[in-house]
């Protein structure tokens, strides 16, 4: 099997190492973040992705369904839509045919397909919308398990480059809240 991956990852069928496939993705204005996510490698042209966009281990985005070919040799596909500031939880599917709006945030699990506005708090398999952004930020507020994240943190995480200092901050942050 690991000679075919090689052949096909020199054939630039498949992107064979983590390198080539961010180099591809960036081509694509897919913005690749290294959370152990997984974004389609067959049709990644069908799925677009807005600005700060945050998964957690485990998360997919899949444009494709591959469930037909080895029976009736049908491949079935749709465009996948992710708007601005989108936060795909841990574990977390989403399937070709979908559109998710800005601001919103998928839970661990859940299993998306079809259309969410923006501001959506979306959960469950099938995955529906519970609430809104704004009533989990009230929600939350009212809490204590909470940190503001500073702005020059979150400038980084935008861009993806938080060092292990810049967790430690965070980490320090959450527990000096806690004590």
């Amino acid at each position: 099997m690991s000679l075919l991956k090689k052949i096909l990852g020199k054939l630039g069928v498949i992107k064979t190492d983590t390198v080539k496939f961010q180099n591809y993705l960036d081509k694509l204005n897919i913005p690749f973040r290294t959370h152990n996510s997984q974004i389609d490698a067959l049709t990644p042209s069908l799925i677009k992705i807005g600005k700060n966009f945050i998964s957690a281990p485990g998360s997919k985005i899949i444009s494709h369904d591959s469930s037909l070919v080895s029976s009736h040799g049908i491949l079935r596909f749709g465009k996948v839509t992710i708007g601005d500031h989108v936060f795909l939880g841990a574990n977390s599917v989403i399937l070709g045919e979908s559109f998710i709006g800005d601001n919103c945030i998928i839970g661990a699990g859940a299993v998306v397909k079809g259309t969410f506005e923006a501001n959506s708090v979306i959960v469950g398999n099938p995955a529906k919308k519970i609430m809104t952004v704004q009533e989990l930020l009230s929600k939350t507020k009212n809490g204590t398990n909470f940190i503001n994240i500073p702005e020059e943190l979150l400038q980084k995480m935008e861009k993806a480059k938080l060092s292990f200092e810049d967790r430690g901050e965070i980490e320090f942050l959450v527990n000096e809240k806690i004590t």
